[in-house]
């Protein structure tokens, strides 16, 4: 069988454009452009609301965990302030029965 004959009719056109692209594509990837522009801005206006927001909580967080800490910090100085009272006592022989009143 003899090779197939490249079909010879009419010649195709070439497209416009720079790219080589026709001319719809380019509308296209112009609104394609627009979208992406428009996404792009409403998430930067989101990013901006949403760091506020994160902010605030962060602020909030690390407020809470200031207050818990000094919370904790006055028990610990308690607690060591009765264990030095403790040992003082016994060093100086006060009796530990001043504590109990």
């Amino acid at each position: 069988m003899p090779p197939k004959k490249h079909n010879k009719g009419r010649p195709k056109k070439k497209n416009s454009g720079e790219t080589g692209k026709p001319k719809e594509e380019m509308t296209q990837l112009q609104k394609q452009e627009a979208q992406t522009a428009a996404f792009e801005q409403k998430n930067k206006l989101y990013d901006v609301t949403m760091k506020k927001k994160d902010k605030a909580k962060r602020e909030a967080r690390i407020a809470e965990a200031i207050k818990l800490d000094k919370e904790r910090n006055v028990a610990k100085w308690e607690m060591m302030v009765k264990h030095f009272n403790k040992k003082l006592n016994v060093a100086t022989g006060a009796s530990s029965t001043d504590d109990h009143e």
